[in-house]
């Protein structure tokens, strides 16, 4: 349920303050975002990109899940992202 991923992520938070390494998997976009200070995007079997901080974005996540590089964007997908 919900309240208990709030206190999972918590959790998480408190050991990675305190110098803990998490590897977190998701598909879900703003948990990534909302949990996360660096994430591994792979495709294809290999890590394809590295985001750190504020260039966690959902943009970000999903150019980089599809392999799309450069100014190409999925469609829907609009600058504000």
């Amino acid at each position: 349920d919900v309240g208990t991923k709030q206190e999972i992520y918590q959790l998480m938070r408190k050991l990675a303050d305190a110098g803990a390494a998490i590897l977190f998997y998701s598909t879900d976009y703003d948990e990534l975002i909302g949990c996360c200070d660096r994430v591994l995007v792979l495709y294809d079997g290999a890590v394809k990109r590295e985001l750190v901080g504020a260039e966690i974005t959902e943009r970000a996540l999903i150019s980089s899940a599809l392999n799309i590089h450069g100014e190409e964007s999925p469609v829907g997908l609009g600058a504000e992202a």
